[in-house]
């Protein structure tokens, strides 16, 4: 832990231990963990997602809701709080496309209520003049930034190859403001091969690796026709 991250945010991990063991053994459980959907537009169109506000509009589903403007962010972190909720993620669609909301609720939720918090990311946007910097300056804990291969791969854009800096712009933010590293590799059919190169790159790089399975949805949508070779399937 002492590798991966600051001072600061273990602190918050350490004191915030407590909370699990409330969880578990209180009569009232309480989310321990919590997602905050920032928004559920998103600045990619990655094949195997069925969960951005663009994918639920082809398929005919209605519930992708307005998002919430930064007093109801707030409110919602105090509701947690209150719950008793130590651990925030701030979740998308993709959340960096509101970048002044973004950055407000992760200053009030890391520094004003002593959460930790996480932003799981595409990470595309984080090139924008001083954006890593500002969720750095704002307490940010973990940034959880996507990469679904090392070389170029279309289905998702979340690779090396279209955005070629990005990982490099976040090890020096990570230098100048000691945020942990985290990157989501999302395994499609078309991808399993680099498994091993990016176990080696978070290796290296200190960075967690966290892998998942593309599946399709629980609940197949009305006329849904995404190319079956996109996803993993539990039928059968």
């Amino acid at each position: 832990m002492g590798q991966i991250f600051s001072e600061r945010t273990r602190k918050k991990i350490k004191g915030n231990l407590s909370t699990y063991v409330q969880s578990l053994t209180s009569r009232n459980p309480f989310p321990v963990w919590a997602y905050i959907f920032m928004t559920r537009d998103c600045n990619l169109a990655c094949s195997y997602c069925y969960v951005t506000k663009a994918k639920f509009e082809e398929m005919g589903i209605k519930g992708a809701s307005d998002d919430m403007g930064i007093d109801e962010l707030k409110q919602a972190v105090d509701k947690l709080l209150e719950l008793g909720t130590k651990y925030v993620s701030f979740f998308g669609g993709e959340p960096t496309v509101r970048r002044k909301e973004l950055v407000e609720i992760i200053r009030y939720a890391s520094f004003e209520k002593d959460m930790f918090t996480q932003l799981p990311t595409n990470g595309t946007l984080l090139a924008r003049e001083g954006y890593i910097d500002d969720l750095g300056r704002v307490g940010i804990d973990l940034m959880d930034v996507s990469l679904d291969s090392l070389g170029r791969f279309d289905s998702s854009k979340k690779d090396l190859y279209h955005r070629e800096s990005l990982f490099d712009n976040l090890l020096e933010g990570r230098e100048k403001h000691s945020f942990a590293i985290k990157t989501n590799y999302v395994i499609t059919p078309k991808n399993p091969e680099q498994l091993e190169g990016i176990l080696e790159f978070g290796r290296s790089n200190r960075i967690i690796v966290s892998i998942r399975l593309a599946m399709k949805p629980p609940i197949t949508p009305p006329d849904w026709t995404e190319p079956q070779s996109t996803y993993f399937s539990s039928d059968g």
